[in-house]
């Protein structure tokens, strides 16, 4: 299973003999329901469409007669959607305080992390995309640091000085305002591209990557509301000096 990227055993195992560590879910960042779920529709199914179950649910659910007499057919793709799912259910504040633990584990530092609003927002935001907390950092690190790349396909081909105005005045909008919120980020932005007689949607993903340095990810104005007026304007300055 390690050979081909996925554990084998609920937790994490050493052979007494030969020394060998063996993965295990727990280890990989597998919640338990998630696994217990996955583990009881292998071979067997409530004789319906439903996947997600509780362990109630489960226990009521099962009888011998409903086992399937074929073999098992795993699918570690599949695992990893039922991690998914039940990475959805948790709080914020459960997340958070996973996202900063697997922080320290990982020596990663910076002065956000104990800000829990930001990072329940920034939790918020990601959970929906990831399949594990460990990813969140991978997912989402320019919340915390400004990016030093920018995704260079996006910038072929929507970097013009038409952008370059965009961008400038946008900037300007949002350095005047009192709140940057979501909804304000949104009408600035609008209100930006129409006074230059352009569609808003030519400086979505630009924006983005000026900001982030990727190409996709969370909601836009929301990602720059909690990212904030000063930042993501520190940050537009600073792409729009290096051009």
């Amino acid at each position: 299973g390690d050979r081909l990227g996925f554990p084998v055993f609920p937790l994490q195992w050493q052979d007494p003999t030969s020394g060998e560590i063996s993965s295990g879910y727990r280890e990989k960042g597998y919640y338990p329901e998630a696994f217990v779920n996955m583990l009881s529709l292998l071979g067997w199914n409530p004789g319906d469409n439903r996947e997600i179950m509780s362990m109630d649910e489960l226990i009521e659910a099962f009888s011998f007669e409903k086992v399937s007499k074929a073999g098992a057919k795993f699918d570690p793709e599949k695992t990893k959607w039922f991690n998914q799912q039940y990475l959805r259910k948790q709080t914020v504040e459960s997340l958070a305080n996973s996202f900063v633990e697997n922080m320290k584990n990982r020596n990663i530092e910076n002065s956000l992390f104990s800000n829990a609003d930001y990072v329940q927002g920034f939790c918020k935001l990601i959970q929906e995309k990831a399949h594990f907390v460990h990813e969140f950092w991978d997912m989402g690190s320019y919340f915390f640091q400004a990016p030093t790349t920018f995704d260079e396909k996006v910038l072929e081909k929507r970097w013009n000085e038409d952008a370059k105005k965009f961008l400038s005045q946008l900037n300007d909008a949002y350095k005047g305002s009192t709140n940057l919120d979501a909804a304000s980020a949104e009408n600035s932005f609008k209100q930006t591209a129409e006074g230059l007689g352009a569609a808003p949607n030519n400086f979505l993903q630009l924006t983005r990557v000026v900001v982030s340095g990727v190409a996709g990810g969370p909601q836009l104005f929301e990602m720059l509301a909690l990212i904030g007026k000063e930042e993501c304007c520190k940050r537009i300055d600073n792409f729009l000096a290096s051009k």
